[in-house]
């Protein structure tokens, strides 16, 4: 954990594999404007969730809202 300010920011560390991913699942949901991008101080952790027939759900983990 590492705090600025009055922000709390939690650092999540993902392999290189999900690391690559993750970059992937970003970039086409960028592309499809399904997200965009912000530099907004509030955000909320992510997790990567594999599903049953082998695709990652990109979930946010809104439990310390």
């Amino acid at each position: 954990m590492v705090i600025l300010t009055q922000y709390i920011y939690f650092l999540v560390v993902f392999s290189h594999a999900r690391r690559e991913e993750l970059r992937t699942l970003l970039k086409d949901m960028l592309e499809s404007d399904v997200i965009q991008q912000s530099d907004s101080p509030w955000s909320s952790p992510i997790v990567l969730v594999k599903k049953r027939d082998g695709m990652t759900r990109f979930c946010i983990d809104y439990r310390r809202v």
